[in-house]
């Protein structure tokens, strides 16, 4: 008797020691048996180059791993950002900017492109491989929208203050494709009009550089909106942070004069400014936005900051602000060597410009991949622009006297990338066509030896103006004369989006831990009562 007691301990110690303490597992839809994916970075529609049947395929990226598209189901429920703000809907503005969308004060379900901590619901975006044959023309590389089946119409859209307008609309037959060049990497709004379960069917299509066209092979991929009710699911399926600010409730216009303090406005396009524990400003010096190999052998980015160079440091994303101060106003000349910053707009046009060459009272940003393994990998590096969230147009460039100026990377064109096949630290001059907050989010990207590919974020803040640097980061306002660096507070960092907290091999097992402790003193003194006397 004893003996199957003590066997019976041993299967409950076994089965508490495989079960990790807060271990989420995957939520299966009971209607299509499919994954439900939520809380993370998505990219809805990858494309991907299928070798063996040489034409494209649509698959999905779920943090930074690309999956096929079959088993899995985007999730977009009621969920709030960590302030309580309700980031699932939107409620139209009166300004009428998103009246192709409906009337001003109209609610509707949106999966949203702008980033929230945590990624609620879901950061929807769209992708292309970097490994796209080169026989393929890489500016004809088109995704199509080719079929939506649902209760309502679906529009993915974009927009910042300057303007809003639709990518793709359900409802049109000519606004269905978006250019998507080989590493291309974006996150757009994806409005729903009603809640309901969704299939969005994607295809891939191109030419060759010889005119031949390509047609990649259709895949759907479906949405499920709206309430657990609303879908057939049990209430409390979906995990969802509280809303304490329904969208229903958020104001459509913007306060009529401006505060005594002067703020950074967010309906104004400006990105939505870090909370004061997360912020850190920078003071006056290098930085290098690095791009690395972890010993685990994947892709990192992150911020090295040697602003003090004794005390260097790593910043994670979403954290670190440089400020550009309205010292740093440039005005684009009338001259053949500045033809390539037209695009920026004509001549006599200001730009807020962090220069090519450092001066001392700037932070200067540069670019570096002075500590990755090249070895590793076959095509080196490439660096682009996942996203710009802000007021204006963002142009990283560089110019030398033979030359002229020359564009690396344009938040208005997804073409252009900087591509390092060396270990590599470069600067480039980084220039706004407005004031604001910013947020400029950069893809790194690369392909190892055995044709697996990996990509990370970096990014941060850039506060342009002197308004803007004396609301968000007011101890680097142009009026202190001993510029003074924040300190990081003592909370854990931000997850990076390319790589989800909780998914390193220490992390989880620590996971077991509690649960381990607490079977091996259960087990102990179970066995002294039993036995020990």
């Amino acid at each position: 008797m004893r003996r199957l007691i003590l066997a019976t301990l041993v299967l409950i110690l076994t089965a508490l020691m495989a079960t990790p303490a807060h271990a989420t597992q995957p939520i299966t839809d009971p209607v299509t048996g499919k994954q439900l994916v939520f809380h993370n970075h998505v990219d809805t529609a990858h494309i991907m180059w299928d070798e063996p049947a040489n034409t494209f395929d649509i698959g999905v990226v779920i943090g930074s791993t690309v999956h096929p598209a079959e088993p899995y189901a985007m999730r977009l429920g009621p969920d709030a950002d960590r302030t309580g703000r309700e980031v699932s809907r939107i409620r139209l503005p009166e300004n009428g900017m998103l009246n192709f969308l409906g009337s001003p004060g109209d609610v509707l379900w949106n999966a949203p492109a702008r980033y929230s901590a945590g990624w609620p619901p879901l950061w929807a975006g769209l992708g292309t491989s970097s490994d796209i044959p080169q026989h393929i023309n890489p500016r004809s590389i088109e995704l199509n929208l080719v079929e939506v089946e649902g209760p309502d119409r679906v529009v993915i859209w974009i927009g910042d203050a300057n303007g809003a307008s639709p990518v793709m609309d359900s409802a049109s037959t000519t606004e269905r494709s978006i250019r998507m060049p080989p590493g291309a990497h974006t996150h757009i709004n994806w409005t729903f009009f009603q809640p309901g379960r969704y299939n969005l069917t994607w295809q891939a299509t191109a030419v060759t550089n010889d005119g031949q066209p390509v047609t990649g092979r259709k895949v759907s991929v479906p949405w499920l909106v709206g309430h657990d009710t609303d879908l057939g699911l049990p209430d409390g399926t979906t995990p969802a942070n509280k809303i304490t600010i329904p969208a229903d409730t958020v104001p459509t216009t913007a306060p009529t004069a401006p505060t005594s303090t002067p703020t950074v406005d967010p309906s104004a396009g400006s990105a939505t400014p870090p909370s004061a524990e997360h912020a850190i400003c920078l003071a006056p010096g290098h930085i290098d936005f690095a791009t690395t190999l972890d010993s685990d052998g994947a892709i990192r980015s992150h911020i090295h900051d040697t602003t003090n160079p004794r005390t260097p440091r790593d910043i994670r994303n979403y954290r670190a602000v440089i400020p550009v101060p309205d010292s740093t106003k440039f005005t684009l000349p009338d001259s053949p060597s500045f033809n390539a910053l037209r695009v920026a707009g004509p001549p006599g046009t200001t730009l807020w410009t962090l220069p090519q060459i450092q001066q001392e009272d700037l932070v200067w940003p540069g670019f570096s991949t002075e500590n990755f393994d090249y070895s590793k990998v076959k095509d080196g590096v490439t660096t682009s622009i996942s996203s710009v969230e802000g007021p204006g147009r963002f142009l990283a460039w560089q110019s030398d006297s033979i030359d002229g100026a020359r564009v690396l990377l344009d938040s208005g064109d997804p073409v252009p990338v900087i591509t390092s096949v060396e270990r590599t630290h470069m600067h480039t001059a980084m220039s706004f066509t407005a004031p604001g907050l910013y947020y400029v989010d950069f893809n790194n990207r690369t392909t190892f030896t055995n044709g697996e590919s990996d990509y990370a974020y970096t990014g941060a803040y850039f506060a342009v103006g002197d308004t803007t640097i004396s609301s968000v980061c007011p101890q680097l306002a142009p009026t202190t004369t001993t510029p003074v660096t924040t300190t990081p507070g003592t909370t854990a960092p931000e997850p990076t989006p390319e790589k989800p907290a909780g998914s390193s091999l220490g992390s989880n097992l620590l996971q077991y831990l509690p649960s381990f402790v607490f079977g091996i003193v259960g087990l102990a003194t179970l066995i002294y009562a039993l036995f020990g006397k």
